[in-house]
């Protein structure tokens, strides 16, 4: 079954906890990729308020400006949620994606890959290994550079991005067709400088198997009566 977008949603800027709200439509098996994250000059504990979501990855990049992001998912139950809200500690922003079609036993394709940097306001995803044909990645990404993305990494779409301040939290997302590693890019819309940092990490989700139809009546019938008659 091949991934499909739901919807992306922004959450904040606020002081509090970041509440973001998800799509209208979202049902039973959809599976939301959610981050936050906050620019304070300190190492937070980022958190997801429900404890209902799997956290994939909680970063911190230290410079004169920091840089707090996590990332979460969570496979929906029969009453879906309405938003998901995260604590990254204080001037919170949020960013998610809802995805169909995905593997409800196995959401991730692999194990999420994870990096930062000072000196540098550019956000670049990691490389990670894709291992379904079809898999969809996901770079998501947190600068504490304020600059607009209008442009996903290379190759990319489904972009999901908002500002703050000196505080950015972005993603978007690809099938990958063939196995094997995927290299996302940077988010090149942002101006690095030296006085900044970036935490990204990059989510490999595997796609729901292929549900394989039994023949109709009339074809198990033929065969059958072919068999009798033999």
């Amino acid at each position: 079954m091949a991934i499909s977008l739901v919807g992306t949603s922004t959450g904040g800027p606020t002081l509090n906890d970041v509440t973001i709200t998800l799509p209208a439509g979202i049902a039973q098996n959809d599976v939301v990729y959610a981050a936050g994250m906050t620019g304070t000059i300190a190492d937070q504990d980022v958190t997801e308020s429900s404890g209902t979501y799997t956290e994939l990855a909680d970063l911190y990049s230290n410079d004169t400006n920091d840089t707090n992001l996590g990332v979460y998912r969570k496979v929906q139950g029969a009453t879906p949620d309405s938003s998901v809200t995260i604590d990254a500690g204080t001037n919170n922003i949020g960013v998610a994606l809802t995805l169909r079609g995905v593997n409800t036993t196995t959401p991730e394709d692999a194990t999420t890959t994870t990096a930062t940097a000072p000196n540098n306001g550019t956000p670049d995803p990691p490389s990670i290994v894709t291992a379904t044909a079809n898999a969809w990645v996901l770079p998501f990404a947190a600068s504490s550079e304020g600059d607009a993305v209008t442009n996903p990494p290379t190759n990319y779409t489904n972009l999901v991005d908002i500002q703050d301040g000196p505080r950015n939290v972005m993603a978007s997302s690809r099938e990958i067709a063939s196995p094997g590693t995927e290299d996302p890019g940077a988010y090149d819309d942002i101006a690095g400088q030296t006085s900044d940092s970036w935490s990204a990490a990059t989510v490999a989700v595997r796609p729901a198997p292929a549900v394989i139809m039994p023949p109709p009546p009339t074809i198990i019938n033929q065969a059958v009566q072919r068999a009798a008659f033999w």
